[in-house]
């Protein structure tokens, strides 16, 4: 399976147990999350099997093809879904996609897993401090966010 990657000494089952772990998980958040599952995919492919950046990015964008799929249809089978802006998201997607992937390969391996940890980086710390924010607005001026019935 992982045969031809350097420095990566697991038997044949470990390294099925691996990948099948690493798909699972990542299926798991995409479907939990809506977050695309190459979000967890690609930094453990690199972390854990030693393998070329380009390579894990590539992998986990096929990988996650089905996935996304059928979660895809899950979310649009219980309406969980905004239709109207489906074709501008999908035409942005495309478009950035392929520039995205044109960019990724003419990047050195080392610039690329840069960018990659900075936008994970920078996206986690976005999310953490638009939900203190919130999370702080919610709270009443007694400092305690019971309801109370009236």
């Amino acid at each position: 399976l992982l045969a031809n990657v350097p420095g990566l000494i697991l038997s044949v089952g470990a390294q099925r147990a691996v990948l099948v772990s690493v798909g699972a998980l990542s299926g798991f958040l995409s479907g939990l999350l809506g977050i695309g599952g190459g979000t967890f995919m690609v930094p453990a492919l690199v972390l854990l099997t030693a393998l070329p950046q380009k390579l894990a990015q590539g992998t986990a964008l096929l990988a996650m093809v089905l996935p996304s799929t059928l979660g895809a249809l899950t979310h649009l089978w219980l309406g969980n879904t905004v239709p109207i802006l489906l074709p501008g998201l999908a035409v942005g997607a495309f478009i950035g996609s392929r520039c995205g992937s044109s960019l990724a390969l003419a990047l050195s391996e080392s610039a690329l897993r840069v960018v990659c940890a900075c936008v994970l980086c920078a996206v986690g710390m976005r999310y953490i401090t638009q939900t203190a924010k919130n999370t702080a607005a919610e709270i009443p001026a007694g400092g305690t966010n019971e309801r109370r019935n009236l």
